[in-house]
């Protein structure tokens, strides 16, 4: 996405209308790929003052402005200097005390501390100011037609315009339980729309909505956008906030997969942690329905006490879930949740917690009622481990050796009693009250 106010967009009768590019019509994307690639090896603060002066010769800036940083973000920037910048900074200080403007002295006191460093001037003059995102260096340009630049600007406006919706309806002709699971997976507040027993859709709150939070929200929105336009026949009914018109108007979005052709293929996000197993029974199991309330699980799998129907969920539906929970198990249904942990939540007490990527093995054990961890006893032997699930576990206890709580959570998801496995492994256990520590054995 790109600031709003470079967004083209038209107002017509409480619509709004994103202005989509047909193809590169004023060549501009041409001129932004010819003008940042002849500029390799020069700053960022060049080439930006190099975009402004093309700004100035043509008709829309803002959609060259636009195109520009969509272009911008494919490209590879490197710091002008491979010295420490606040250590250079310092020892500049410290040497001089005040602001050096005589030209001899400044290269005197360059060389002087470029000796000390061991290095050339030009290496400490860089280096002084090389955090500085203007400073640094076009490293290399993404080779790309101007007709692919003008798809990814189009679709980067139809993201820009959809982040500033308070809510957002969507429908397809397939996938919808593929499309509710990612929307859950996310932890986005949503409604199913359901025609009698039929998940025709879904209403998700948008970021605008939000009054806490807004940033993060946003961004697990807009990794949702790839997966909702990947489908067939998708349709998208969207309420958008331009609180800079004056008297803060709603808009009406109303698009559909018709517009496809505007943006670039787009396949479906694999690093959602919605995707189903391999051996689930059903993908579109028969839903609950209870009063006027029409629950969808995920999949359904057919275990040694019947089938099971699976709902794959986010802690930020917790207190919905119990309540939901409890009302379907006293119909006499098997209903089963299985929360997807993600960095900024934390397991449900009492439920089925697994970290993402879902190790969908130990999940089918514990439905199908085989596993000690089912019945809140994790404690398979560490001599049980497969070399794959051995690199598996040293792998995530790496990664998360600061989060001790957080890998006691994902050892104990897992099915291993933390004390056994993880001196197995060849970690430190220490237990404080109620904290823990974790670290690894020496020698």
């Amino acid at each position: 996405m790109f600031q709003w106010d470079l967004a083209q967009i038209r107002r017509i009768k409480g619509r709004i209308i994103p202005a989509f590019l047909p193809d590169d019509m004023g060549g501009y994307a041409s001129s932004v790929i010819s003008v940042v690639s002849s500029f390799a090896g020069k700053t960022r603060r060049e080439v930006d003052r190099a975009i402004r002066e093309l700004e100035l010769k043509v008709q829309f800036h803002k959609t060259l402005r636009a195109m520009y940083q969509v272009f911008l973000r494919k490209c590879s920037f490197v710091p002008p200097s491979t010295l420490d910048p606040h250590e250079i900074r310092e020892a500049v200080f410290l040497r001089t005390g005040r602001a050096v403007t005589d030209q001899k002295k400044r290269m005197q006191l360059l060389e002087d501390i470029a000796g000390i460093k061991g290095t050339e001037p030009a290496e400490i003059e860089g280096a002084i100011l090389g955090d500085l995102e203007a400073e640094q260096v076009l490293d290399s340009v993404p080779s790309l037609y101007p007709e692919d630049l003008v798809r990814e600007y189009n679709f980067e406006l139809f993201e820009t315009v959809l982040l500033r919706c308070t809510s957002m309806s969507f429908s397809s002709e397939t996938g919808m339980r593929g499309i509710l699971a990612a929307v859950k997976s996310l932890g986005l507040m949503y409604r199913p729309i359901a025609e009698g027993t039929r998940l025709a859709g879904v209403e998700i709150d948008g970021p605008v909505s939000i009054l806490e939070g807004t940033r993060r929200y946003g961004a697990r929105f807009s990794r949702l956008l790839k997966t909702l336009v990947s489908n067939a026949g998708w349709t998208i009914e969207a309420t958008i906030s331009d609180e800079e018109r004056r008297g803060g108007n709603d808009y009406t979005l109303s698009v559909d997969s018709s517009v496809g052709h505007y943006f670039p293929e787009i396949r479906k996000e694999t690093g959602l942690p919605f995707l189903f197993p391999a051996w689930a029974t059903d993908l579109d199991p028969k839903p609950v329905v209870i009063g006027t309330r029409v629950y969808f699980p995920d999949f359904s799998f057919v275990g040694d006490q019947g089938e099971v129907l699976v709902d794959i969920s986010s802690p930020y539906y917790a207190e919905f879930n119990r309540e939901r929970d409890l009302a379907i198990r006293k119909l006499g249904i098997n209903w089963r949740t299985v929360y997807v942990i993600s960095d900024d939540s934390k397991p449900v007490r009492g439920e089925l917690n697994f970290y993402a990527p879902v190790n969908w093995d130990s999940v089918r054990k514990i439905l199908a009622g085989k596993s000690q961890a089912a019945s809140r006893e994790p404690d398979k032997a560490p001599e049980q481990l497969s070399p794959e699930e051995d690199r598996r576990l040293r792998s995530f206890i790496e990664k998360e050796i600061m989060n001790p709580d957080k890998v006691v959570d994902f050892i104990e998801g897992e099915g291993y009693n933390p004390s056994r496995i993880l001196p197995a492994l060849g970690y430190r256990i220490r237990w404080n009250g109620l904290s823990v520590e974790i670290s690894r054995k020496r020698g």
